[in-house]
């Protein structure tokens, strides 16, 4: 049996030829590699967004802290005058 009849039996068998097969598998781990990226890119701005909302939270938090002692300091002052 030629070797070229044996190749042309099997992929009729498969369904799909040996060229069809890989571009299929490429395109599949393509899209699986495109989705893992995607969800990194979203796990990464989540984080970022966490992040900043954590650093403006404990700025805030100094701020009003600063806020008190200015005003403390304050009515010190005028009592004492």
């Amino acid at each position: 049996v030629p070797t070229g009849a044996l190749i042309l039996g099997l992929q009729r068998l498969m369904g799909e030829t040996f060229r069809e097969r890989r571009r299929r598998e490429r395109r599949e781990l393509y899209e699986l590699k495109l989705k893992e990226w995607s969800a990194r890119l979203h796990m990464t701005d989540e984080l970022i967004t966490s992040l900043d909302v954590g650093s403006q939270l404990e700025e805030t938090s100094k701020d009003m802290q600063r806020i008190q002692e200015l005003l403390g300091s304050n009515n010190s002052e005028e009592s004492s005058n």
